[in-house]
């Protein structure tokens, strides 16, 4: 019986406040399904239809999508009967070499799974993305595609058996990202970007609270020894 990759990600989900979630949610015993709305916007985005029971997780980590990938591709008796390659993939200007499965905690905001399709989802609360924002996950997945030859086998990508979609959210549409930068196995929209899907404030506070550091006098100051309490408006959607 042959295992979907939905499957497979849920087997490397070891993420503490999912299960935490799933808990407080009275859910731990079943998957906790995505809203209509949020299915139904999901879809309409990128152009497939999301089930009511696909599988979500937040904060996964990319080493895991990576591995999972793999595990997928290549089946559990090649993928763990022995070690893999752990490839330097670049070096920091400190001479620290930066390999393709790292060890850290660098995540997707939030994971979206059914069959054998995986939407990477990628959040910020305020304003709109900018390419230095992205850099870090778009060289982390470069480097991914870069590597899939040596880890499979195989010059066709992990797009051959798995569709990988990516979205971004915020409340404001991002502009000027640069398109063809990214791999070759993402689905991306019709100018080669990540998908944008608008972050919904439609029920949140019209004020937040929030800490500032600042000096004696309430002036702004990383450095300041004094602190105080400001409201702050909520993120505008146009």
């Amino acid at each position: 019986m042959s295992t979907t990759l939905a499957e497979v990600l849920k087997a490397f989900n070891r993420k503490e406040r999912y299960w935490l979630l799933r808990d407080a949610l009275g859910s731990a015993g079943a998957e906790v399904p995505l809203s209509q709305d949020f299915q139904a916007k999901l879809s309409a985005k990128i152009g497939r239809d999301v089930p009511c029971d696909a599988w979500w997780a937040m904060d996964y980590h990319i080493d895991w999508f990576f591995a999972a990938l793999v595990y997928f591709y290549l089946g559990a008796d090649r993928t763990t009967e022995a070690p893999h390659e752990n490839p330097t993939m670049h070096v920091t200007n400190e001479g620290k070499r930066s390999r393709l499965i790292r060890g850290s905690q660098e995540d997707f905001d939030m994971i979206v799974a059914f069959d054998n399709v995986a939407i990477l989802i990628e959040a910020k609360f305020e304003g709109a993305w900018s390419n230095s924002q992205i850099d870090s996950k778009r060289q982390r997945l470069r480097e991914f595609g870069q590597a899939w030859p040596k880890l499979s086998g195989k010059e066709t990508g992990p797009n051959a058996q798995a569709s990988i979609f990516l979205v971004l959210t915020s409340p404001k549409e991002s502009k000027g990202l640069e398109a063809g930068s990214w791999p070759r196995f993402l689905h991306l929209d019709q100018n080669d970007a990540p998908f944008f899907m608008q972050l919904d404030f439609a029920h949140a506070p019209k004020t937040f609270l929030q800490p500032l550091r600042c000096d004696k006098n309430g002036e702004s100051n990383a450095d300041g020894d004094w602190w105080q309490i400001h409201s702050v408006s909520r993120p505008r959607t146009n």
